[in-house]
């Protein structure tokens, strides 16, 4: 999963160069534009919701966060997820991240969001495809 993982991530930071030059439709780079588009629906949430992952736990949040959004992302490109599956998926990701907001640890007005969050939220969310089943 790791592997997979690094794979759609490294394809998402040169998806945007390569999207200048050319349309590619292909698994890669269909999954890459989802997760993008799911992180950008989770950025949106933390700043509505006054949230924000702190350095101590950075690394692991985003991590875990990669896999869940990648593994969904992955699933959805080769399945050729239909608009109706997509937009339910898009529904999934912000209670995802609103679910891990809650879990946080909220600290003079804003929440702080450790590691537990993040498994808090996938446990609250699944299944539901195309991230877990």
């Amino acid at each position: 999963m790791k592997t997979l993982c690094a794979a759609v991530i490294a394809v998402a930071c040169v998806s945007g160069v390569l999207a200048a030059q050319q349309k590619d439709d292909s698994v890669p780079y269909r999954a890459a534009d989802l997760v993008q588009h799911w992180h950008l629906i989770v950025n949106q949430v933390f700043e509505d919701m006054r949230a924000f992952t702190s350095d101590e736990f950075v690394d692991e949040v985003l991590e875990l966060e990669d896999q869940f959004l990648a593994g969904g992302g992955v699933r959805a490109a080769q399945d050729h997820a239909t608009a109706d599956q997509l937009k339910k998926a898009d529904d999934t990701v912000k209670r995802f991240a609103v679910a891990m907001v809650k879990a946080g640890e909220r600290l003079n007005g804003v929440t702080r969001v450790p590691e537990d969050s993040v498994h808090a939220a996938i446990k609250s969310v699944c299944p539901q495809y195309p991230f877990c089943e």
